[in-house]
């Protein structure tokens, strides 16, 4: 089974795509801020992150700056959620890691096909 972590400050945006995800049979961890979501990406090494951009402790960018320079880590693709300016216009494209975007609201078609496409090559 196919792990994805889901990063986000909001426990209603957390619950719902974890819900989405577990109902496509995915594995699903949660994490509300930025620096629990780097321990449990260094401890669980999900197949994907789907991280909010702005959230308290640190945020997406500093998640993903951190998860990339840890070698355990650093291949784990990661997807920004966001409802904010495009993240690939704010150099977040500059990471390996950063693989894509979905940008808030999304549908949860969407969410899925994105996820597959990363996870399964879908």
């Amino acid at each position: 089974m196919k792990r994805v972590l889901v990063v986000d400050d909001y426990a209603y945006l957390r619950n719902t795509i974890m819900e989405i995800l577990i109902s496509c049979g995915y594995d699903v961890l949660t994490a509300e801020d930025g620096q629990i979501g780097i321990e449990l990406a260094e401890r669980n090494l999900p197949d994907l992150i789907l991280c909010d951009v702005n959230m308290p402790e640190k945020n997406g960018y500093e998640l993903m700056l951190a998860l990339s320079q840890n070698p355990c880590t650093a291949q784990i693709p990661i997807i920004m959620l966001t409802g904010d300016v495009d993240p690939r216009r704010s150099g977040y494209n500059l990471q390996d890691n950063f693989k894509d975007t979905i940008e808030k609201p999304f549908e949860a078609g969407t969410l899925i096909s994105t996820v597959d496409r990363y996870v399964n090559g879908a």
